[in-house]
């Protein structure tokens, strides 16, 4: 029997996502200008700087900051479920993903 697995992200590495994220948000802050800014925005903040949601069991991965995050796999820990939500080692441009994530 084949594990039946739903990743949320495919990556080369660890380093590979983080400078994807990086970018991405960056590119999110500098297109979201839709929302007036104020200076209190600085020192509040609502959330994680990455947070994962298992595809299979809903539950929730949350790191404050980017060298928290797995440099292997991430595969779910609650019982029964042992999705993969984090694969890494796939070179291929096509078969990356990033999936349904939050981040700030």
């Amino acid at each position: 029997m084949e594990l039946e697995v739903v990743p949320t992200i495919i990556m080369p590495n660890k380093d590979f996502l983080v400078g994807v994220l990086y970018g991405f948000n960056a590119a999110k802050k500098l297109y979201n200008v839709s929302q007036p800014y104020t200076s209190d925005q600085q020192s509040f903040r609502i959330g994680y700087w990455l947070e994962l949601t298992c595809a299979k069991c809903q539950r929730t991965y949350c790191y404050d900051d980017p060298n928290l995050i797995p440099s292997t796999n991430l595969i779910c820990e609650t019982e029964n479920c042992k999705n993969h939500i984090i694969v890494y080692n796939v070179h291929a441009s096509a078969d990356w993903k990033l999936g349904s994530i939050n981040f700030i």
